[in-house]
């Protein structure tokens, strides 16, 4: 709501009361209040403003910030004696965002749209220490990170660290001459700075409109001071539009510019990696100083080209610890073949990811959708088949493929409603799948073909076949580790099997089983 005229009480507890005031208009409600580690917290105000509406020195929507106490709070009228108002021009205080920094009791503000003296949108990020209130009217800024160039909207986004530290995200930077390349840029969480962005001090891009840095990683906690940033707009050379997703390592400062050596890329125009954004899943790494810390994730790319199929989609698993560098392929992601398989590529989460294609293609079934499950400590690579997925097998099934994870006992459920088929296919919790690899022999060593092997999940009941290859080899992948299984290869009239089954409890992969066949 609004209060036009009045200055307030701000305070943790209780937003009733206001003092009159005729010297300010604000908009309540329209900024941020974030909590310090010390238990002290600080109000953002992003349409505060300078003097009194018809006065010469009147200046709208600066911004403003006002640290109070989380025991007492603070009360009064808004004032230069009890806030800090961050802006000298108009509408510098567009876009601002407010953090708390982890550990230290400090924050910081962003204002993308700030003005200096002489430019327009510069942008600036400014460090406060927790220890003390601002106060006062920002008159320069020597404890501000900013742009250099009209429009490069230094601190479009902004992420603390785990370490105490923070990021910078301006898409928009300008490299001299070069429009929009963006840019990543890290800063101390201890202390004030003073530079602007560059080069030198930070991840860019190098073609004009890159926008490095467009996607945001999502909100949370990241293990080890890591973190993911997406580009789905960089360009490779030539190759426009090829997208980049880059994990960075903000234990300190890093420079560069983006490349297959550093990101995860496409390799066709268009293919816009990261586009979908990144799903994370929470897990808690050894050595991390946070519970529920990210250390792995999904880079969703639903434009990705398989070759000559365009928009195929792609879904990348990959850690804070040893992420995906390179070309996207169906070596490093789960991939579609087809002509906009990609199209409506989404995630659930749970205890483990869903990964759900509605208009990927079973042959010349079209649409016919499919759902992949992967886990916070593996993903599923390979193109899309029944061997990895759950898949449809009515065209445009309607309603289409979907997934969600029961309320009692936190298992998966696909549902394809149009065929009347529901499958669950594993726990929520399952952390990682497996595979056992062997052999049908005959008594003397040589490979039996075409022998018929069961796996029998004793859990659910789930029965899967294979058969062997021309040298007796078989394989089943995507089992559940932690679970059991009945395996068993089928006797036939020229051979019998006296060992033909054996029941496995499965904890890692499993290689080197052997069926012989009697003499």
């Amino acid at each position: 709501f609004f209060k036009q005229k009045t200055a307030y009480e701000i305070s943790t507890r209780d937003w009733s009361s206001d003092v009159c005031s005729s010297d300010l208009f604000y908009q309540i409600g329209s900024g941020q209040i974030v909590e310090l580690s010390t238990g002290n917290y600080v109000a953002y105000w992003s349409f505060a403003d300078l003097g009194v509406s018809g006065d010469q020195n009147y200046v709208q929507d600066v911004g403003a910030v006002t640290y109070g106490s989380g025991t007492t709070g603070v009360q009064g009228e808004i004032s230069t004696s009890n806030t800090f108002f961050t802006g000298t021009s108009t509408n510098d205080s567009m876009g601002g965002q407010l953090i708390a920094l982890y550990g230290n009791g400090n924050f910081v503000l962003s204002q993308p749209y700030y003005d200096s003296a002489s430019t327009q949108d510069i942008g600036a990020v400014t460090w406060f220490s927790g220890a003390s209130a601002p106060t006062g009217i920002r008159n320069n800024t020597t404890n501000s990170i900013t742009g250099s160039t009209t429009y490069d909207q230094v601190g479009k986004g902004l992420l603390a660290l785990e370490n105490g530290n923070y990021i910078i995200f301006s898409s928009e930077w300008d490299n001299g001459s070069t429009a929009n390349v963006g840019a990543v840029t890290w800063a101390s969480g201890s202390t004030s700075s003073n530079f602007s962005v560059a080069a030198a001090n930070s991840l860019i891009g190098s073609t004009a409109g890159d926008l490095v840095g467009s996607v945001l990683p999502p909100g949370y906690r990241y293990s080890n001071s890591k973190f993911v940033v997406g580009s789905p707009l960089w360009d490779n050379g030539a190759t426009y539009n090829v997208g980049a997703v880059t994990v960075l390592d903000g234990s300190s400062s890093f420079s560069g510019t983006i490349s297959s050596s550093n990101s995860l890329i496409g390799s066709s125009a268009g293919d816009l990696v990261g586009s979908g954004g990144f799903r994370s899943f929470s897990s808690t790494p050894a050595g991390s100083a946070f519970p529920n810390a990210i250390n792995s994730f999904v880079v969703l790319s639903p434009a990705w080209a398989n070759g000559s199929a365009t928009s195929a989609g792609a879904a990348t698993w990959m850690s804070l610890s040893a992420p995906v560098t390179g070309v996207v392929s169906s070596s490093n992601s789960l991939v579609g073949s087809t002509t906009g398989d990609g199209s409506g590529l989404a995630m659930v989460l749970a205890n483990t990811w869903g990964i759900v294609l509605p208009s990927w293609d079973n042959g010349a079934t079209t649409n016919a959708g499919a759902v992949t499950l992967m886990s916070a400590t593996q993903g599923v690579i390979g193109t899309i088949n029944s061997s990895n997925s759950v898949i449809g097998g009515i065209s445009n099934s309607s309603p289409p493929i979907s997934v969600f994870v029961s309320p009692f006992n936190n298992k998966w459920i696909v549902t394809r409603r149009a065929e009347n088929k529901v499958t669950i296919p594993f726990s929520g919790t399952t952390a990682a799948q497996v595979r056992i690899e062997g052999r049908v022999l005959t008594a003397g060593g040589r490979g039996i073909p075409d022998a018929t092997i069961t796996a029998t999940d004793s859990a659910t009941g789930e029965v899967r076949n294979v058969r062997s290859n021309s040298f007796g080899k078989f394989i089943f992948t995507g089992l559940e580790a932690g679970g059991f299984y009945i395996i068993t290869v089928a006797s036939s009239r020229r051979y019998q099997f006296e060992d033909g089954t054996r029941a496995l409890q499965l904890t890692d992969d499993l290689t080197g089983i052997e069926f012989r066949a009697r003499r």
